[in-house]
């Protein structure tokens, strides 16, 4: 069981991520429970593009795990950009709970890629690629 705020510099509400399921060099799994105290979140729903920063809590996790651990030395893992993102639903229910995948394609020096996948249950809400500078 991983303590989240050891690798992560997100708090208070801001934070969504919960649970680390897996993480290795190149893959972490995590875990987020839909707050109706998020941002973007109306009285049933949050927003679909509420996944962007879901998936990108994932990223942060995988690079501050990699560095505690040696794996890759540098800073906390700052996105630069949203190379790609491709959504299959219009929000997600208060309540339900959203799985994050984040797989590492690219990592040269300081810049990285991420492949990344949110999912409800058994339905795909939507796969990103994210762009990663190391500072």
């Amino acid at each position: 069981m991983f303590n989240v705020e050891d690798y992560i510099p997100h708090r208070g509400r801001i934070r969504m991520i919960e649970e680390i399921l897996e993480v290795d060099e190149n893959t972490c799994r995590a875990r987020a429970r839909v707050l109706d105290t998020w941002p973007l979140v109306d009285a049933q729903n949050a927003g679909i593009i509420i996944i962007i920063e879901l998936v990108a809590q994932t990223v942060a996790f995988s690079v501050g795990w990699n560095q505690k651990n040696k794996v890759k030395p540098g800073g906390p893992g700052v996105i630069v950009g949203i190379k790609e993102a491709t959504f299959f639903a219009a929000g997600i229910p208060v309540g339900d709970t959203v799985t994050l995948t984040a797989k590492k394609l690219v990592d040269r020096d300081n810049y990285g890629t991420f492949s990344g996948t949110a999912f409800d249950g058994d339905r795909i809400l939507g796969n990103l690629e994210l762009q990663v500078y190391r500072i």
